[in-house]
């Protein structure tokens, strides 16, 4: 056998090291654990001395390091075939050539290597080889790269290259894919890589590696909200981010000086339009690299930020790999030895477009350290968000030397250790308070440390927003709960018109991130493009900041199961061949449907119903679903959809998102359909809910008798802040005016004008325009039964 070039070949003996399968070959062994029931780890073991791929030195993604305890795998042998029962799977393996087969316990095919064996290799490459099914449908992955004539959600039939760059925009791919057939595959690996997907033969689709050990895992569903759960397991799950990053993220490239910021959050608190925060582009230091504020441009930041911080404006700052010469922090960097070099030991300078710069070289603890330490000044005065730009890293030459490898093992892994080294400040220097880092690149595991991804530098056209949609929905699949884009799309390419702007404003009040931003072409903020615009951005801002309960219970969600807030229908309606690869509409947690208008021009669009009954945002018109619709879309208005049955958490008007308790909190009911909701609160900011300190609050409404019946439960746990006795409203949208409704059998009187409700501790008053019955209820926590007839 060619040792240096071939695959695994013929099985020569199997057996167990303690809770480990071990497949011997002439080559290498094959390592098969089970850390969870539903995973299978696969580790490659070179054993031959003619083998030149690397042994597995560290894991990058999937660190956990302790387990629960499995039953061993239960090995028989029958017909030619070795069967192994290993938690929820059963594998089949031949001996000659080996390949594997990965079935469920009651024998259902999931996942099959191709005949002549998954895994083959030709000196330090390697690949993994697997049948195609036409029932294989490719999800998550990342952000595929958006120079291409579309983006699909579904990624069959594409070539994914596992290399993070920027063209511009954005592509961050991970080595992680998601099958609608129930399976996942994760290679733990850093280095250059490609997924082929059914590109070059459709009947086969591969992971191909430039290098580094092979570790990978394969995942079991059945469904991908169980794949989603496991790969928080195993890459780990996401702090809870702060409330605040849920509100405007206001942006451009950039703001030059303490006068101009100011300026902006007068404007935005004059003209009543919310924000939550002002972000700093690269003018705030003197020198890239500085990670401290220029002194002559921003005078007192520390007064700045507390002031700013008083009036409800978060400030976040960005940062990026580079140093130059004329830094700060240079000298000390440089004799440390903490920037990339060449091969002779010199450090690699190269000029960039803040001037002659050198690479932070991130893959070194002791460096990573370094940089967390220069975070707190800033965490001293008040800097609350992360901005890690340029991570990918942008620029990164292949001759580069770093601590942990040669610059193609270490580059995919940059951004997630520059997101360490912010996260970690916090952990040092701001244990109280919560981490969020903006990011452009990331790998799978960067959830862990409060990475938010976004799309990069865009174009300014329609064609780019289109794209975003795929793109956001992708990430959401890789369990980074955070994704936006930037508003009117960054520069480069077209203009941000009013119209443009507009629609994309409106589709950013749906995602998870909310973030103007852009060039300095057309300025970003809303009132840029004209008193019309301004109107459309302030509605849909109320509108936003009133749903911020529900937001942030999706967000809650995500990061506790890895159910991205921005869902695409595929997640919830697996069986239906509509949504296979839709990604022009998605759901906005569990009961929105978003249909974002796209085209330019456009003053309606054809929206998908999906399964169930919908109830249109607007009109309040009730659709059967499982059919195409044509909604009207003004520029004013994106087509919006409520599901039948939905409780949906609403707040009070607020120019920042904690200006106010949730009091009173209003419940959107659309009755019809038997539903719960349990609604989860926190004070927002803190990490005391680590520590045991938020609620739950359980709802439920139910239907007989023709009345319909709300259960508002007691609120369960506390927190510093929390209004335990305050007023509830039940906003329940029906067709037909209500002659009746009770409290607990107590009657609760009705009152002719909705302001009215205000004036009594309880009551209920029907808006015959809008066909909504307003109850309110009395100011209590409490379990409380309220009925309609």
């Amino acid at each position: 056998m060619t040792i240096t070039v071939g695959s695994l070949g013929r099985l020569q003996n199997v057996s167990q090291r303690g809770a480990d399968l071990v497949f011997s070959f002439e080559s290498s062994d094959l390592v098969l654990s089970t850390p969870l029931p539903n995973v299978i780890r696969h580790t490659w073991v070179p054993t031959h001395w003619r083998l030149y791929t690397e042994p597995v030195r560290e894991a990058h993604a999937a660190v956990r390091r302790f387990w629960p305890a499995q039953r061993p795998p239960r090995l028989r042998e029958a017909s030619g075939k070795i069967y192994v029962e290993a938690g929820d799977f059963l594998i089949e393996a031949t001996r000659d050539p080996f390949h594997l087969r990965y079935c469920t316990a009651d024998g259902r095919p999931l996942l099959e290597e191709i005949e002549q064996g998954g895994l083959s290799w030709s000196y330090w490459d390697y690949s993994l080889r697997y049948v195609l099914s036409p029932d294989d449908h490719f999800y998550g992955m990342g952000q595929a790269d958006q120079l291409s004539g579309s983006v699909e959600l579904d990624h069959r039939g594409y070539l994914r290259d596992v290399w993070n760059q920027h063209s511009p925009p954005a592509v961050t791919i991970f080595p992680y894919v998601l099958s609608l057939r129930g399976y996942a595959l994760l290679v733990d690996n850093p280095c250059r890589a490609s997924w082929d997907l059914g590109h070059t033969d459709q009947h086969t689709f591969s992971y191909r590696a430039r290098g580094g050990g092979l570790q990978y895992y394969v995942v079991l569903g059945p469904g991908m909200p169980r794949l989603l759960q496991t790969m928080l397991e195993l890459t780990g799950y996401p702090p809870l981010p702060p409330r605040w990053a849920l509100g405007l993220l206001q942006s451009r490239y950039g703001y030059r000086n303490r006068q101009e910021l100011e300026s902006i959050a007068r404007s935005f608190r004059e003209r009543e339009l919310p924000c939550d925060a002002l972000i700093l582009d690269v003018f705030w230091f003197r020198e890239m690299g500085d990670l401290s504020f220029d002194a002559q441009k921003w005078p007192d930041p520390r007064e700045m930020i507390a002031r700013l911080k008083q009036q409800g404006f978060r400030t976040i700052v960005i940062e990026e790999p580079y140093l130059t010469r004329q830094s700060r922090n240079y000298p000390e960097a440089f004799s440390r030895g903490y920037l990339a070099r060449r091969y002779d030991g010199s450090p690699y300078m190269f000029d960039f477009w803040p001037g002659e710069c050198g690479l932070f070289d991130f893959s070194n603890p002791a460096a990573r350290a370094w940089w967390t330490e220069r975070h707190r000044p800033l965490l001293e005065l008040g800097i609350d968000g992360w901005w890690t730009d340029l991570n990918e890293p942008a620029k990164h030459f292949q001759d580069m030397a770093q601590h942990a490898g040669p610059a193609a093992a270490v580059h995919n892994l940059t951004g997630l250790w520059m997101q360490q080294a912010v996260y970690d400040a916090h952990q040092q220097y701001a244990t109280e308070e919560r981490v969020f880092i903006l990011s452009r690149s990331a790998f799978p595991g960067s959830q862990r440390y409060g990475a938010a991804l976004w799309s990069g530098d865009v174009d300014k056209t329609f064609a780019s927003l289109r794209k975003q949609v795929a793109v956001g929905l992708s990430v959401g699949l890789t369990g980074i709960p955070l994704w936006g884009s930037d508003i009117g799309g960054f520069g480069f390419v077209g203009e941000c018109t009013s119209e443009l702007y507009a629609r994309w404003f409106e589709f950013s009040a749906f995602c998870p991130i909310f973030r103007p931003h852009g060039d300095q072409q057309e300025l970003r903020e809303p009132w840029q493009f004209g008193t019309e615009v301004e109107a459309i951005c302030r509605k849909y801002l109320q509108i936003r900041y009133q749903l911020l309960p529900y937001i942030y219970n999706a967000l809650h969600e995500a990061c506790t199961t890895g159910i991205p807030i921005m869902r695409p229908l595929v997640l919830q309606y697996p069986t239906d061949p509509q949504v296979l690869n839709m990604a022009d509409e998605y759901l906005f947690g569990p009961d929105i449907l978003v249909a974002p208008v796209l085209d330019q021009g456009a003053l309606e669009r054809t929206v998908y119903l999906p399964e169930g009954t919908w109830i249109d945002y607007w009109s309040e018109e009730i659709h059967p679903g499982q059919r195409f619709i044509t909604s009207q879309a003004q520029l004013d208005t994106i087509p919006l959809f409520v599901r039948q049955g939905a409780i949906i958490p609403t707040g009070p008007h607020m120019q920042y998102s904690s200006q106010y308790a949730l009091d009173p909190l209003t419940l959107q009911i659309y009755p019809g359909r038997d539903n719960s909701l349990t609604l989860y609160e926190d004070d927002g900011s803190s990490t005391a809910h680590q520590n045991g300190e938020h609620v739950h609050t359980r709802f439920e409404v139910s239907h007989n008798d023709n009345a319909v019946t709300c259960h508002v439960g007691q609120t369960i746990g506390k927190f510093a802040g929390f209004i335990s006795a305050r007023s509830i409203i039940l906003n329940i949208h029906q067709p037909a005016p209500a002659t009746a409704v009770s409290c607990d059998g107590t009657a609760i009187p009705a009152v002719q004008t909705a302001a009215a409700l205000g004036e009594v501790p309880a009551s209920w008053f029907w808006d015959q325009r809008k066909r909504v019955l307003s109850i309110k209820l009395p100011a209590a926590n409490e379990d409380r039964t309220i009925r309609v007839v």
